[in-house]
C-alpha cells in the first residue's frame, strides 16, 4: 500500500506508474491524479500537447505500430464498428481521396477491381502487383484481341471468364480495349476470336 502526494488517500500499489527516481520504485502521486494532472495540462497548453504526442509517435513508430496491431488483434469488433462509423461520419471525403487514389494509380484500381470481383465469386488467386504495367510492356500498349491502340480507358480482362471457371491469377489476365472486353463479356475466349474472325 501506499500513500498519494496528492489526495492523500492511501492505495494499493498497483494503482501507481513506476518511476525509478523515487526509492520504492512508484510515482508519488496515484493513476488517477496523475490523469486528472494530464488532463488539464493538454486542455491549458493543446499546441503544445499535440506536438509532443507528434514528437513521440514519430520517434517511437515501431512501438505505436506494435500497439495498434495488438489492438486490432484484440479488438476486431470494435475496430469494425469504429471503420464503420468513421465511414458514415465521412462519407463525402472518403469519396474524393478514393477518386483521387484511383487517378493516381489507375493500375491499383484495376487490379484491386478483378481481386474483389474474384472473392466475390470465390474465384482461385489473386492478381499479383505490377502485373498491369508489365502487360503494358508486353502487348506493347495494345489490345490483346484487335491490335489497336488500348486507349487510356483499356479493361483487365479475365482470358477465360471467371463465370466459366476461370482462375484469378496472372496466366489467365489480358488487356484489352474497352468496346472489345464488352463485346467479349463472359463469352469462352475461342468461341469469340472465332466470331471475330481472329481464329478458324
Amino acid at each position: 500500500m501506499k500513500t498519494c502526494k496528492r489526495c492523500g488517500e492511501t492505495k494499493p500499489r498497483s494503482e501507481y506508474h513506476r518511476h525509478k527516481r523515487f526509492k520504492d520504485g512508484l510515482n508519488a502521486n496515484c493513476k488517477s491524479c496523475r490523469n486528472s494532472e494530464s488532463i488539464a495540462y493538454r486542455a491549458a497548453n493543446p499546441e503544445k500537447s499535440r506536438q509532443s504526442s507528434k514528437n513521440y509517435r514519430e520517434n517511437n513508430k515501431s512501438k505505436m505500430a506494435d500497439i495498434r496491431a495488438e489492438y486490432i488483434k484484440n479488438n476486431p469488433e470494435k475496430v469494425k464498428e469504429s471503420k464503420r462509423l468513421y465511414a458514415l461520419k465521412n462519407k463525402e471525403e472518403l469519396k474524393v481521396k478514393a477518386k483521387a487514389k484511383r487517378i493516381e494509380n489507375p493500375e491499383r484500381h484495376r487490379r484491386a477491381k478483378q481481386n474483389r470481383r474474384a472473392r466475390e465469386r470465390a474465384a482461385v488467386g489473386k492478381l499479383s502487383t505490377g502485373l498491369i504495367a508489365k502487360l503494358l510492356i508486353l502487348q506493347k500498349g495494345k489490345c490483346a484481341c484487335c491490335k489497336g491502340p488500348l486507349g487510356d480507358d483499356y479493361h483487365v480482362d479475365h482470358i477465360m471468364p471467371l463465370a466459366l471457371g476461370g482462375t484469378n491469377t496472372d496466366d489467365n489476365i489480358q488487356l484489352l480495349r474497352a468496346r472489345c472486353n464488352r463485346q467479349k463479356n463472359a463469352r469462352h475466349p475461342i468461341d469469340f476470336m472465332q466470331q471475330r474472325g481472329y481464329l478458324l
